[in-house]
């Protein structure tokens, strides 16, 4: 766990390294991985959730715009609900899944596109020579995509399995 220090003047100090760091630092060092835990200099209050906020904000202000207004929206009227609580277990476990299975799907996808490019060997050149096996291909390629298209729900099956 890195411990940085926030001072009035929010600058932020980097406990581990002895050193200031920005916000833009503090960002790829989550994006690393690494844990961090924001403390106020002074109280010591745990500033860590405002600060990550503040972060998410400067991304977005940097044209970077991942959550769209209508989640925006609907976060901001969860807050002081009664289902607050929930929403915030399900983002949580919502991420948690994601993370882990963000590389599964994108293998899962890579191995298709492959056994597709490979097993579809499609030469532009083909198409514009107007190739007599082009109805023979269309049939290869429709097939390939039916293939593609069965193996992403799968996988969205068992996302939403393992998020239950």
């Amino acid at each position: 766990m890195i411990t940085i220090k926030k001072y009035a003047n929010r600058r932020l100090y980097n406990v581990n390294t002895s050193s200031y760091i920005t916000l833009s630092q503090l960002s790829e060092m989550v994006r690393h991985g690494q844990k961090i835990k924001v403390l106020d200099a002074k109280s010591g209050q745990d500033l860590t959730r405002p600060t990550l906020v503040q972060v998410i904000l400067e991304i977005e202000q940097e044209g970077h715009q991942m959550l769209p207004v209508e989640v925006l929206s609907q976060i901001i009227a969860a807050y002081k609900s009664p289902i607050e609580p929930l929403l915030s277990r399900y983002l949580e476990r919502t991420m948690a899944s994601f993370k882990r299975l963000h590389p599964l799907a994108s293998e899962a996808l890579e191995t298709s596109l492959d056994a597709i490019s490979q097993n579809h060997n499609f030469a532009p050149e083909d198409a514009a020579n107007g190739s007599a096996e082009r109805p023979v291909q269309n049939l290869a390629e429709n097939e390939a995509i039916t293939e593609l298209r069965e193996e992403m729900q799968t996988l969205k099956d068992r996302l939403k399995s393992i998020e239950s």
